[in-house]
């Protein structure tokens, strides 16, 4: 039978030992009336639905069971004409009698009725759903109105009867014109009977149907949209919890960016984002968790200020280089500070550098000093803020947003110990990713480093605060580009803090939540509770969870509500309370030397990478179904999630998603240690 009219859905259904009878597919143009048809008519391959008396019924020796057919026609037709005929569609009992015999033989393979459905308001039959609904869940397309005299007939017609009318009845006298006769549907059985066998046959049938009808809708939607069903409750999630992050809610959520890069390793980092400054016209907007001055990155990003400034050259050379805007352009770098009394506890015998003076991040206090770093106080509009913040409530994010257009994210400080070493220096090395980008989403970013710029302060020099208002040309976008979203969370004092009310966490949830296939995590610390129980739930619901850390990262963290667990523990832990723990596998960061040059975005990258040789990776990198990834500076651990500031970008395309997963987890995956299960 062809019942539908979306092509995309088709469901066959059993009979009792298993055979497959008749499917749904696309309609006919008219079901109901083509119920007696020649196509409908034949034993056996349609069901046989020949009524009493015709060579098909030859030898039956007792009426045909009642079918759950019959029984929704005859509930149906007791409704008011104008009710049956309102929208001019076949009823689901003119439909349902055409398979009589599929529908009420058991299956004992049926599948559960899908999560999630639901039935529409209207008005409901004994099965507890909505005509409306089950008919469009189903696609059925209108069949051309008829009146209710056609409409019985043809119905009638397709119904097998059960009883018919004496011969007497029908006789005819001289003055009484003949009636036609017309076989009576079988009175319906007993209450208690009619409700046992509408729950019996419904088990069977409805968790077929309204199955396919959900995977119809979800594959044609996935088709259309494939990250929809990801997107779509990351950014509810998102959203619903702006008032915790930096960025307002309008904001959160773009079209129309472009995914510039993919930069492994510090090198590669640095010089993104120094070809980004080179190209500035307004603004450099730079925030970082750690400044270290005189560090090969640090140097990196001032030295592409220098080559800014000379691409002024005509100006006077002791003014200020202008912007488009015909303003000095503006240098804002922002670094978070520790608390004095913090430093001196974790610190005692170290001296507290003041980054705040500017002379002191450009490194001109130090014998290894860059003189010409002086130069820019003076040709830019250049100012330092610090976020001074004590033992857990940190500034940790680290972007770069250039004129409201572009930006760059990474998991990188500034810090030498993200490039190969030079000149003999003993320095732990890390591995680590970021990304850059143009777009709306450069806009969101600029609001985050807003937000924390004037919460941030600087007790040396006076300092500005910054406007809301991007600048002018970062307003037009192509709409036709890459969909994105930031997702950030503001920094919280309180050590007792476990709520996860904001942007990142519950984008990363939902998203969770939500998987289908695999998750993969690339998070040097992690154990955060709220995330192991959520990929707990979805690894006993058979999605792969891949977490790839560091081993030493966080092996001195007690299990306790601040710091949380180890990462050995936090694995063990998820071993232990899930059903299906084979479908969790964690691994710990090895070493790069074993993979190919031809992984890397170049034979450069290759060298740089083997170069480095780091010992941990420090990368952040969530990627969901290979659909959708999230970036930034956030960990999977209990610092990031309750206590400091991150700042992250979500990027809902699959061409982005796997791209990350080919260049920055995977080689590292293949790498790795499995880490041991207790």
């Amino acid at each position: 039978m062809k019942v539908g009219g979306h092509s995309g859905l088709t469901v066959t259904l059993h009979d009792e030992q298993g055979q497959s009878q008749s499917e749904i597919g696309p309609a006919t143009p008219s079901v109901a009336s083509s119920v007696g048809s020649p196509e409908h008519s034949h034993p056996a391959a349609q069901g046989d639905i020949s009524p009493p008396g015709s060579p098909h019924s030859a030898g039956h020796t007792q009426p045909p069971r009642v079918t759950l057919a019959q029984l929704l026609l005859q509930e149906r037709q007791t409704e008011p004409p104008a009710v049956r005929e309102r929208s001019g569609k076949p009823t689901l009992g003119e439909l349902f009698a055409q398979t009589r015999d599929e529908f009420a033989a058991p299956s004992a393979d049926q599948p559960d009725k899908p999560e999630g459905i639901k039935g529409n308001k209207g008005k409901k039959s004994r099965l507890g759903k909505s005509w409306g609904a089950f008919k469009r869940a189903l696609h059925i397309t209108p069949a051309p109105r008829q009146t209710q005299a056609v409409a019985e007939t043809h119905t009638l017609a397709a119904m097998p009867a059960v009883t018919t009318i004496p011969a007497q009845a029908t006789a005819t006298t001289a003055d009484e014109p003949a009636r036609p006769t017309t076989p009576a549907v079988r009175p319906p059985p007993p209450a208690g009977l009619r409700e046992q066998q509408i729950r019996a046959d419904s088990e069977n049938l409805f968790g077929s149907v309204w199955e396919a009808a959900a995977v119809a809708d979800s594959s044609a939607a996935t088709a259309a949209d494939p990250v929809a069903y990801l997107r779509d409750p990351m950014l509810k999630a998102a959203k619903g919890a702006a008032k915790n992050g930096t960025v307002s809610a309008e904001n959160i959520y773009s079209k129309g960016n472009m995914f510039n890069s993919i930069d492994l390793g510090g090198d590669n980092i640095f010089k993104a984002q120094a070809d980004m400054i080179r190209a500035a016209k307004q603004e450099v907007l730079l925030q970082t968790f750690q400044w270290e001055p005189n560090s090969k990155g640090a140097n990196m990003l001032l030295n592409a200020l220098h080559d800014l400034a000379a691409t002024h050259l005509g100006a006077d050379p002791l003014s200020k280089v202008s912007g488009a805007d015909g303003q000095p352009i503006k240098v804002r770098i922002l670094v978070d500070e520790l608390g004095d009394v913090a430093f001196k506890k974790m610190w005692p015998e170290a001296v507290k550098p003041d980054i705040a003076n500017p002379r002191v991040l450009l490194g001109l206090d130090q014998s290894n000093a860059d003189p010409r770093h002086e130069q820019l106080l003076h040709k830019f509009d250049f100012e330092v803020r610090t976020y001074k913040h004590q033992l857990i409530n940190s500034l940790h994010s680290k972007t770069l947003v250039v004129d409201g257009r572009h930006a760059a994210l990474t998991g990188a400080n500034v810090q030498e110990r993200n490039h190969p070493a030079e000149h003999g220096r003993d320095v732990v090395k890390f591995f680590d990713v970021g990304i850059t980008l143009a777009g709306p989403a450069a806009k969101g970013l600029r609001e985050d480093f807003v937000f924390s710029w004037n919460k941030a302060s600087n007790p040396r020099l006076p300092t500005h605060a910054l406007s809301a208002q991007a600048p002018a040309n970062s307003i037009a976008w192509d709409s036709e580009g890459g969909e994105m979203a930031v997702l950030t969370k503001q920094p919280n004092i309180n050590p007792l803090n476990t709520r996860v009310d904001n942007p990142q966490d519950q984008a990363i949830l939902a998203a969770v939540r939500h998987a289908r296939e695999r998750i993969q995590i690339l998070s040097p610390n992690f154990n955060t509770p709220a995330l192991e129980k959520a990929l707990i739930k979805a690894a006993d619901r058979g999605v792969k969870v891949e977490i790839l850390t560091t081993s030493f990262a966080n092996r001195d963290r007690l299990d306790n509500s601040v710091t949380g667990r180890s990462n050995p523990q936090a694995y063990q832990h998820l071993l232990k309370q899930a059903k299906h723990p084979e479908n969790i596998d964690l691994r710990y960061f090895s070493s790069l030397e074993p993979l190919l040059p031809n992984q890397y975005q170049s034979a450069q990258d290759w060298e740089d990478m083997n170069e480095l040789q780091p010992v941990g990776s420090h990368a952040k990198l969530m990627i969901i179904d290979n659909k959708v990834a999230i970036t930034g500076s956030g960990n999977m651990d209990k610092t990031s999630w309750h206590f400091t500031g991150e700042a992250n970008v979500a990027l809902f395309d699959p061409q982005s998603a796997a791209a990350l997963q080919d260049k920055a987890f995977a080689p590292l995956w293949q790498a790795a240690q499995r880490a041991p299960r207790m």
